[in-house]
């Protein structure tokens, strides 16, 4: 148990100050070395003080491993420490009233949307999960914790009129191919800004992409945006 702590903390904090170290890398040469050690805590501490944020480190480290951006990370840190600051409680003696409470407080004080308190739910849910999985605690509270309905909202696109106006409003030829590109693959923003000239197959109008969970998909684009997005290719090193 002390040892995977160890381990965990020391990969999150040579990965934080190098970031290209390979985790799993220094993981196994770090379990390999403490694999014939049984570590124990030492406690030095005059006030017994809440484990809530050094689980949440564990939590973050293991999950980077795992493959998740640093994007993903960063938002789950903000969500998980706005929790654990409402706490001073170990993980293992926080209840799921406790939780319930912490939700109707950012419903009441924040005046959140649904979809954002399933999305806090949602990461709570991720974070004791894996507590329980790793034996940090006997069994996951938010286990107890209702899913929120959601608003459903059909999302509106441009209009053929509103789609000119931006095209007028473009002032020059690299501008008017990031909106018809935009438009034509219906990829992210964050996805477009990172697509390179080699990455386009003008053949076969389509385009590889990386999207979240830094998985790769294929997008088809028009004629019409074909012949714009050629036109500046010879250009442009990539779309910014």
């Amino acid at each position: 148990m002390h040892e995977n702590e160890i381990t965990m903390k020391i990969i999150a904090e040579v990965t934080d100050q190098f970031p290209e170290v390979d985790g799993n890398v220094l993981r196994d040469i770090i379990e390999s070395a403490l694999y014939k050690y049984e570590i124990q805590p030492k406690s030095t501490a005059l006030v017994v003080q809440s484990d809530m944020n050094e689980m949440i480190l564990l939590y973050l480290a293991t999950k980077k491993l795992d493959g998740l951006s640093d994007k993903t990370l960063k938002n789950y840190a903000l969500h998980l420490r706005r929790f654990s600051n409402y706490f001073q409680k170990n993980v293992a003696d926080i209840t799921a009233m406790d939780i319930r409470m912490f939700l109707a407080d950012l419903i009441k004080y924040k005046n959140l949307k649904n979809s954002t308190i399933e999305n806090e739910k949602s990461i709570l849910k991720s974070f004791f999960v894996w507590l329980e999985n790793e034996d940090y605690i006997v069994k996951s509270p938010t286990r107890k914790i209702k899913s929120t309905k959601v608003e459903k909202r059909i999302r509106k696109s441009l209009s053929a009129e509103e789609l000119e106006l931006m095209r007028d409003a473009c002032k020059t030829n690299r501008q008017r191919a990031l909106l018809e590109f935009t438009f034509s693959t219906g990829g992210r923003l964050s996805e477009i800004t990172q697509v390179n000239i080699q990455d386009i197959n003008w053949t076969e109008r389509s385009v590889n992409i990386i999207g979240k969970g830094n998985k790769e998909r294929t997008i088809l684009f028009r004629r019409r945006q074909r012949s714009i997005c050629r036109n500046i290719s010879m250009s442009v090193k990539h779309f910014q």
